[in-house]
């Protein structure tokens, strides 16, 4: 898209069915001169490893039913472990052992898409995203979702 002063934007968003995604987004002026670049992509190596990467950052994400391991791959000194037993409440085991097919995509229409587990929530967000339902609409109806999920254990209604 070029704008009236010669401004171009420039977006490209892949999803595939295995959850891989990449994300970039960039704008030039009108002599080409770069003055925004963004991108992101997230890749899914098998059921416990992932490399999520933003810009010229890479990091390599580790799951196992204790902890996530997260390690910048360039510099091995920037790294961080969460406990999920002291971070997470409700059926941790959901989380752990959820594949693709159970999580879906919500919030392409409003531009900041998220992976979720599939729950009653989930499917009335896309309902209502699919019908059309304006960024307050859906906005109203997930204040809170994460917290009744991480801190209240509310797989049902949380996100």
């Amino acid at each position: 898209m070029t704008s009236l002063d010669g401004t171009r934007t420039q977006y490209l968003y892949e999803n595939d069915p295995k959850g891989n995604r990449i994300s970039d987004y960039k704008i030039t002026d009108k002599d080409g001169n770069v003055l925004l670049n963004n991108s992101t992509s997230f890749e899914i190596i098998n059921d416990n490893k992932f490399i999520s990467s933003k810009n010229n950052k890479k990091y390599e994400i580790n799951v196992s039913e204790e902890k996530i391991d997260i390690k910048n791959i360039n510099d091995e000194n920037d790294k961080a472990s969460i406990d999920i037993n002291s971070r997470i409440s409700g059926d941790k085991n959901r989380i752990i052992k959820a594949k693709d097919i159970d999580s879906v995509v919500t919030g392409q229409s409003t531009g900041h898409p998220i992976r979720v587990l599939r729950n009653q929530m989930t499917k009335e967000y896309l309902k209502l995203e699919q019908s059309g339902a304006s960024f307050e609409e859906l906005e109203k109806m997930t204040l809170g979702a994460l917290r009744k999920a991480v801190m209240d254990g509310d797989i049902m209604n949380g996100s």
